[in-house]
């Protein structure tokens, strides 16, 4: 179910885009916002919900694709069925979740369906599973405009969101690199894409490997400090391979505060980035060796006086220090 959700939070933004020529809404020509909800609420009568006026008149409208940071709620205006054909692609960043209420009208006082997204999220779905997708959660078919409020689950929070058509990425450049974070899947449909990696991201005790997707190869290049640096590593990724970020490199960046650069080049097919953190098991201590299992170990007290561990044969001290 938290899969459906995030899919129809996707969709319903993606859905959006497509509205850059509805209708402008009434009193829109004076440009002040304000003013007109003011004038709505005047007149508003009381069996009306008290969201009427703001979903009626201060609705957004975006042009395709959509990246925009949000701070509040906002409302949007945007239809499902018209564009389940062309799959999504889309991010959710931000410090936390969000909720989104679907109204079929702005008169109407309890959304048809409500959902909460829990932060930095992909949702990249094509086509055929989306109608699925959409059909399981109960609104397959839906051929009416929805109004939809958006707006983060603690207040103050901001969230970032990004949506493109299926197998469609966002263009990353040194200019505006995307982040990664670890776990989330990125579409590169473009070669030179570069993507920013914080190394504080990634625990000291554990291992940072970059996943490569598609049926292309690709070369992979990093740079430390500055996406315009030295390239310090040149790696050719073959299909559906994976490569393990220097613990070296990470360290580096992480001591002197400086952030990564990883560059996709040369690949002639989309192409899917995951970037999987793995925690390494601790070094186990001396002590640790002496009492594996399947081992038989013992104190040994000699006639010296010596205390010591006796373990197949061999001796060692009660700090694991071999006799």
């Amino acid at each position: 179910m938290k899969q459906i959700n995030t899919i129809i939070f996707c969709v319903l933004l993606f859905s959006t885009s497509v509205f850059a020529n509805v209708q402008t809404p009434q009193f829109a020509a004076t440009n002040d916002i304000d003013s007109i909800i003011a004038a709505c609420e005047e007149t508003r009568s009381s069996t009306l919900p008290a969201h009427h006026c703001v979903c009626k008149y201060d609705y957004n409208r975006f042009i395709f694709p959509i990246d925009s940071t949000l701070t509040d709620s906002v409302w949007y205006k945007g239809s499902i069925s018209t564009f389940t054909n062309q799959g999504i692609t889309a991010y959710v960043y931000g410090d936390c979740g969000v909720h989104i209420d679907l109204y079929q009208n702005c008169t109407a006082l309890n959304p048809i369906k409500s959902y909460e997204v829990k932060p930095n999220q992909t949702c990249d779905v094509d086509g055929e599973t989306l109608q699925q997708k959409l059909k399981e959660a109960g609104l397959g078919g839906l051929q009416m405009s929805l109004y939809i409020c958006v707006y983060p689950l603690e207040e103050g929070a901001d969230f970032r969101f990004i949506c493109n058509p299926y197998n469609e990425g966002p263009i990353s450049t040194c200019d505006n690199p995307f982040p990664v974070i670890p776990g989330m899947t990125f579409v590169s449909s473009h070669g030179g894409d570069v993507y920013e990696l914080d190394p504080n991201l990634i625990p000291e005790n554990s291992t940072a490997s970059i996943q490569w997707t598609s049926n292309s190869y690709c070369t992979l290049e990093i740079t430390r400090g500055s996406c315009e640096a030295d390239v310090l590593i040149d790696a050719s990724l073959g299909a559906n391979a994976s490569y393990t970020i220097d613990a070296n490199l990470l360290k580096d960046a992480r001591d002197n505060n400086e952030k990564i650069y990883l560059h996709f080049w040369d690949h002639y097919r989309v192409g899917r980035i995951r970037l999987d953190v793995k925690s390494n098991p601790s070094t186990p201590t001396g002590c640790d060796n002496l009492i594996a299992p399947n081992t038989d170990a013992r104190l040994v007290l000699d006639q010296s006086g010596l205390l010591y561990i006796e373990r197949d044969g061999v001796r060692y001290t009660l700090t694991g220090s071999r006799l």
